[in-house]
């Protein structure tokens, strides 16, 4: 299971979002959708660990892998 609590981004004065709770149960699937800039991927690479969020947590078994794979630019 992966617990996501407050998470917070911003890049300079765009805050792409901010008090992000999420709970990823095993087994189950998820979508995530939205809009061109919203922070999908942005949010997928917090939770992989590529990237550092401003504010919260993201909790995660230690044995826990994760799969991504980035998009092309």
């Amino acid at each position: 299971m992966i617990q996501i609590q407050n998470l917070a981004k911003s890049y300079g004065v765009k805050t792409l979002f901010e008090g992000v709770h999420w709970q990823i149960l095993p087994r189950r699937r998820y979508g995530l959708v939205g809009p061109n800039g919203a922070g999908k991927t942005t949010l997928l690479r917090i939770v992989c660990g590529e990237l550092q969020a401003d504010g919260g947590a993201v909790q995660k078994p230690k044995a826990l892998r994760i799969g991504y794979l980035p998009q092309d630019v």
